[in-house]
Order: C-alpha cells, then structure tokens, then sequence
C-alpha cells in the first residue's frame, strides 16, 4: 500500500525488457523497452523514449511530449526513418545502429516544415546521405555522427 502511494506521487523512468508495465503510465517520464515495445497511448508525459532490439514498425505514433528518442540495435527502414524526421516534437534523437542508415530525400514530405531535431547522433551513415539529412534538418546544434565507408 505505501508503495503504491509513493509511485502514484513521483515521476518515473522505467527500464524493462517484459510489457507488463502497470504503474501509472500517466507518471511515467522516461521508459527504456528492450526487445518488443508497448503500445504507449497511456504514457501521456512520456519525454524520453528508449528502444533496444525493438521492432518499430508496431508504433504508429508517438506519444506527443515525447521529446528524446533513442533506437539501438534494430534494423531501422526508411518509413520509420521518415516517421522519426517529421515528428514535430523530437529534439533529441540518437540512432545507434548495426546497418547502413539510408536517407533518401524523396521519402519526405515536401510540404512538411522542417525537423525539429537539434541533437542528432547516427552511427554508419554515408557522408552523401548525411550532406542532405543536414538540409531538411535546419534547426541542428549537435551532430554526431560515424561515417559508414
């Protein structure tokens, strides 16, 4: 029972590597899921998001405070690479990635505004492919990246 108030009266960062999360998604700040993610429609303050070993193309949005987003270790299509780009709320983004990350300028909007993010780190991209990932993505203060070739 204590426990349970305490929980109900704190912010929470979650890690887990089961989907049975049952504390009070509503609380949760920042949640680290390891091999199949959740549906986050309860996680209505969620800031910081991160994915391990997931596979992404279950998420059809984001929750809308959402604005850290980390995926490692996943194979990450252009699709869910655009579903990334054009989220209005994303700041920080970091794709640690075992593949080749591929970004076609093609796959976007043209009518989309810009993206949000001001932190990118993406490890094996081409420098080709990074010179127009910095075209649509004006509002960059960090760039980190590891050149893939």
């Amino acid at each position: 029972m204590r426990i349970n108030q305490i929980i109900a009266c704190t912010q929470l960062h979650i890690s887990s590597e089961n989907q049975n999360i049952i504390y009070f998604p509503e609380r949760v700040l920042s949640l680290k899921l390891i091999s199949s993610p959740i549906s986050l429609d309860e996680y209505t303050n969620l800031r910081s998001l991160t994915l391990i070993q997931c596979h992404f193309d279950h998420l059809v949005q984001l929750p809308s405070c959402l604005s850290r987003l980390c995926i490692q270790n996943t194979n990450l299509p252009a699709s869910n690479l655009k579903f990334i780009l054009e989220n209005s709320t994303l700041i920080n983004v970091q794709l640690k990635l075992y593949h080749k990350l591929n970004f076609l300028p093609s796959m976007l909007n043209i009518d989309q505004n810009f993206s949000n993010i001001e932190y990118l780190t993406i490890n094996y991209i081409s420098l080709n492919d990074m010179i127009d990932l910095l075209q649509y993505t004006r509002k960059l203060k960090y760039l980190h990246i590891s050149l893939f070739g």
